[in-house]
């Protein structure tokens, strides 16, 4: 009879559980409804160009940032060839995606309160860790975005509960199981390698077996779960000559330890608590898990009674602190010498986040247990875990709020009103495009462009020996193929070549801007000839005044010969006073003739573009770095008819100045 009631407490649980993990599926179907899964880095990206190649026939390569398709070597194959599968069934990979990391959000949610049911058989406690990881913003973030980390977490944690049920009942099919799930969980990301390792300290130090059985299994263990990676890699260096990585030594700097300070703060603080308290309460869970790890290492550990479960808590928690340290460890390792720019942030903690919420849960719970009348020290853990419950809550549904109005990354609202990515749409197909975002094209036009040259290489923070070369590769294609550069705003990659740069070596060139990026285009003189349809004014000396009323600090005046803008402050600017005649579908070509007087530390030249009912905006102005001495400035202003004025800023300093000439045509894109 008792057997009975257990087994069907057991049952009411894993139920409750069950609808958690529901409700956690349904949540996620629902944020994404509007907009669909984010796509919020490159990684997206190319997870989604290395599906569609897979369902083209192109087999397992990317055509992101190249004008050729290349065998992918840098990312493991697993999760781009899980949302390429449901094609089959006429799904999109986007929504395929959406779709299986959606499903994953349940199945970690579950997969999370079944381990804190089994080894703490609380209710209370498998609820408030489901509920968390539930509610998380990082969490939520990871499983709304089309990203490998829900796939990476399910397998690589459902392969270390496989190997607990091993190291309790001592089944070696429990073993296997952990291992072909870990194995997966390495070919879905390259820091599997720590559920490997965890894995086999466990087999090695947390078993009852004898050490030769220990050694034995460890080693089935190993090969199981490492051949495949083992394989892929075999793969990649028969395909490029290359396992996909070069090492260099890059230590870890200011920017990554302000990364994990950050991480660890939202996970257990509100936003906006100094970062003194934020340091104070780091160093506590730190030096208290490397107490608990001494303590739970001598097995001075007490528990309610002498039930195996109970016995057994303590080598559940050693196995995810082995792995916290292990996985904290191989990324400063990655961070050193592979990946420099390897952000340490809610992505790439999330399997610590999750190993931490499972292992405090279990002692947290093993000490209320084990206080039987201590009932201030008991009050005083519901109280905080009722504030961590209330945190995460209001932290999650103001996200979730945010992210169900405005979308989030590049299917998200800022760019369905994007300017330049209406204009990148209407390019010839056969053109060739170079970008600041590659993905961003990708994703929005299903164009292909090629990342322009990156001054340091990103893995390593070093300067790119064969930059020059580069620059001058991309010049010699834009300007042969009618090529197109684009460059956005918005995006920051700082390991590539600064506008500015391109804007100082590239000439002549011809720009564009829309607001929210601009895009060049480079010209031999005879072509930029070719592509004049007529000019429509040529403005100097004679006419100037007749052409441009003075606004801000500045009055026109002639002197030797040229126009002279005398500035008297750091902002001055003019402003059109003619009609912008500009053939339907073509453009207007402005060309300027401008004589720098002087030279201060950052001199630019800016031009605005007043639209109906807007004015001037500073992100619908474009500028020019200028240099003490002539500068001859090419500015494409497409069609519009809601332009009805150019305002120009002819230098951003107190220096005087000469407007040799501007010629304004009509012009043939």
């Amino acid at each position: 009879m008792q057997n009975k009631i257990i087994k069907n407490k057991n049952l009411l649980y894993t139920g409750l559980i069950i609808l958690i993990s529901i409700a956690g599926l349904i949540l996620m179907m629902i944020l994404t409804s509007k907009w669909g899964a984010g796509i919020i880095t490159y990684d997206s990206a190319i997870y989604i160009n290395i599906a569609r190649n897979l369902i083209e026939g192109n087999g397992i390569s990317t055509s992101l940032s190249s004008q050729e398709i290349l065998p992918n070597i840098k990312y493991p194959p697993m999760y781009s060839s899980l949302i390429s599968f449901l094609s089959l069934f006429g799904v999109s990979v986007i929504n395929g995606a959406r779709l299986i990391n959606s499903l994953l959000f349940g199945a970690n949610i579950f997969l999370v309160g079944l381990i804190i049911i089994k080894y703490t058989k609380s209710i209370f406690a498998s609820v408030f860790c489901t509920f968390i990881v539930l509610a998380s913003v990082g969490m939520l973030k990871i499983h709304s975005a089309v990203l490998s980390e829900p796939l990476f977490i399910f397998l690589g944690f459902l392969g270390l509960f496989f190997l607990i049920l091993y190291l309790q009942y001592n089944k070696i099919n429990f073993l296997i199981l952990s291992a072909l799930l870990i194995a997966l969980a390495f070919l879905t990301r390259y820091a599997g390698f720590p559920f490997v390792v965890a894995a086999v300290a466990g087999i090695l130090f947390l078993n009852n077996i004898n050490r030769k059985k220990r050694l034995l299994h460890s080693i089935v263990f190993t090969f199981i779960s490492s051949g495949p990676m083992i394989i892929w890699m075999v793969r990649n260096y028969i395909v490029s000559n290359s396992l996909g990585r070069e090492a260099n030594f890059h230590p870890i700097n200011l920017m990554h330890l302000k990364n994990v300070i950050h991480t660890f703060s939202e996970w257990v603080l509100p936003k906006g608590v100094p970062l003194v308290i934020v340091l104070i309460t780091i160093s506590i869970i730190i030096l208290s898990i490397i107490f608990l790890i001494i303590i739970l290492a001598r097995k001075k550990v007490s528990f309610v009674n002498n039930e195996n479960t109970n016995k057994f808590k303590y080598k559940i928690i050693l196995l995810f602190c082995f792995f916290i340290l292990i996985y904290i460890a191989f990324l400063f390792l990655s961070i050193t010498f592979f990946d420099y720019q390897t952000p340490l942030d809610y992505r790439v903690l999330s399997p610590v986040f999750i190993s931490f919420v499972i292992m405090i849960t279990i002692v947290l719970t093993n000490v209320i247990n084990s206080l039987k009348s201590k009932l201030i020290i008991k009050t005083f853990i519901f109280v905080l875990c009722a504030y961590i419950i209330g945190l995460y809550s209001y932290q999650g549904i103001q996200w979730g709020i945010m992210v169900y109005k405005n979308g989030q990354g590049y299917l998200g609202e800022y760019w369905s009103q994007s300017k330049i990515i209406e204009e990148v749409r209407k390019l010839p197909p056969s053109i060739p495009l170079y970008s600041n975002g590659p993905d961003t094209i990708y994703i929005l036009t299903e164009k292909t462009a090629t990342m322009i040259p990156a001054r340091l290489n990103p893995n390593t923070n070093r300067a790119n020996d064969n930059y020059i070369n580069e620059i001058n590769d991309m010049s010699h294609d834009l300007m042969n193929r009618n090529g197109v550069l684009i460059y956005f705003n918005s995006i920051e990659r700082d390991y590539l070549m600064e506008e500015e740069e391109f804007i100082n070596i590239s000439k002549p060139y011809v720009s564009s801007s829309y607001g929210d990026g601009t895009m060049y285009k480079l010209f031999s003189e005879n072509n930029l000839q070719n592509n004049i349809l007529n000019l429509e004014y040529r403005i100097d000396k004679s006419n100037f005044n007749n052409y441009w009323n003075p606004l801000s600090q500045c009055e026109f005046a002639i002197k030797n010969d040229y126009v002279w803008i005398k500035t008297f402050g750091d902002d001055p600017y003019f402003e059109s006073k003619f009609p912008l005649m500009v053939q339907d579908g073509d453009s207007m070509l402005m060309i300027v003739v401008l004589d720098i007087l002087d030279e201060t530390y950052y001199n630019h030249f800016q031009i605005f573009f007043g639209r109906t009912n807007i004015g001037y905006n500073e992100v619908d102005s474009v500028k020019y770095p200028v240099e003490k001495g002539e500068n001859r400035l090419y500015i494409e202003i497409p069609f519009s008819n809601k332009l009805e004025k150019l305002r120009i800023d002819p230098i951003n300093a107190n220096i005087d100045c000469y407007i040799k000439e501007i010629l304004i045509y009509n012009f043939k894109d």
